[in-house]
């Protein structure tokens, strides 16, 4: 069995939650050790037993609090080969691993497959978390859909994917135009319409949740993503329970393989 929980999740701070009976684990480290440690507690009344702290890629808002989450819970970093990391402040780490973007490694009880994504970032990964049993699939920061993580999430029972804006709204919002380009470019990040199709494109039998993630407080509403994915998934004859995680409190517990 995988529980699992947003903690938070938007341009200010990521971070989630990913438990087993024997391992726990955080990915991305985008709060303070000690927001980290309250959001933890309102959802599971205590902090649990934490392994690691893994890194999708190193963008302020996934690993701004890195050291702290470190030092404060005792934790290892793992990043991938290709992030740059502060090797003048690794002293503030109690261990750094490093792994290849895409092989297996284990933690735990629990399996990590890291896969490429595309993103403005040097080496940025999306991962699957299993037990052998069930799998959790996150893509927090992408810039389109590729056929690799349409492969890696039809191989998940729930999966946290990144909507981050409506193209309308982005269009007329108050961006500036390098930044609205920059969002909308295939390094950026993935739009609603985006995240729709990647979920139709790898849903399976074995799919019991979405989690859609990363919205823009501009260019976006939660109902949008969820109202355009649910159409999407029923015209295809899917039922499957769609979420939206916020950036100011953390989501609901979420168990698959129960």
């Amino acid at each position: 069995m995988i529980e699992f929980c947003i903690l938070g999740s938007g341009s200010l701070g990521n971070s989630i939650y990913v438990g087993s009976d024997s391992c726990g684990l955080l990915v991305d480290a985008g709060f303070s050790a000690t927001q980290t440690s309250k959001r933890i507690r309102i959802i599971k009344g205590k902090v649990p037993r934490l392994d690691a702290l893994l890194i999708t890629h190193e963008h302020g808002d996934h690993i701004r609090h890195a050291h702290s989450i470190s030092r404060s819970f005792e934790l290892p970093v793992f990043i991938s080969d290709g992030t740059p990391f502060d090797i003048e402040k690794r002293q503030l780490y109690l261990n750094v691993a490093r792994f290849d973007p895409r092989s297996r490694f284990k933690i735990r009880d629990l399996d990590v497959y890291p896969f490429p994504v595309p993103h403005d970032a040097a080496c940025p990964v999306g991962f699957i978390i299993s037990d052998g049993y069930s799998s959790l699939g996150i893509i927090t920061d992408a810039g389109c859909v590729t056929k690799e993580m349409v492969l890696a999430l039809r191989e998940c029972n729930a999966v946290v994917v990144e909507a981050n804006y409506d193209e309308e709204m982005l269009a007329s919002g108050p961006y500036p135009t390098f930044l609205k380009k920059r969002v909308s470019s295939p390094l950026g990040h993935l739009s609603n319409s985006d995240a729709s199709l990647l979920c139709s494109l790898s849903v399976h039998d074995g799919l019991e949740q979405i989690v859609f993630a990363h919205l823009s407080r501009t260019n976006n509403k939660p109902d949008k993503p969820l109202k355009q994915t649910k159409a999407v998934l029923e015209e295809m004859g899917r039922c499957i329970e769609i979420s939206v995680a916020t950036q100011d409190f953390p989501s609901k517990v979420f168990t698959i393989g129960d």
